[in-house]
């Protein structure tokens, strides 16, 4: 899948990926059920495989520079929510 994002969506979409990350971690520090937080830990690479994408898609360069639309990959994982049932089964 291909999604053709301006470098402001780029910025917000991983400026929302990193609370939920930072977010996600403490979760991670918090929680003491081991089967509970073995897909946590699933989500918490994907998040930073996500993350990691979505900087190497920001302009290096200042905006006027940057064209006005960049596209990306990306794949999306189904069970957003780590309470989902999908995730703990796994």
């Amino acid at each position: 899948m291909t999604l053709e994002l301006t470098s402001e969506e780029i910025d917000l979409l991983r400026e929302v990926a990193e609370s939920a990350y930072n977010d996600l971690r403490e979760e991670i520090y918090k929680t003491e059920d081991t089967d509970y937080k073995k897909p946590l830990k699933r989500r918490e690479a994907l998040f930073e495989s996500i993350l990691k994408k979505l900087s190497a898609a920001s302009c290096a360069t200042p905006l006027a520079a940057c064209s006005s639309h960049t596209a990306i990959k990306a794949s999306l994982w189904s069970g957003f929510y780590p309470r989902d049932s999908s995730l703990r089964s796994e």
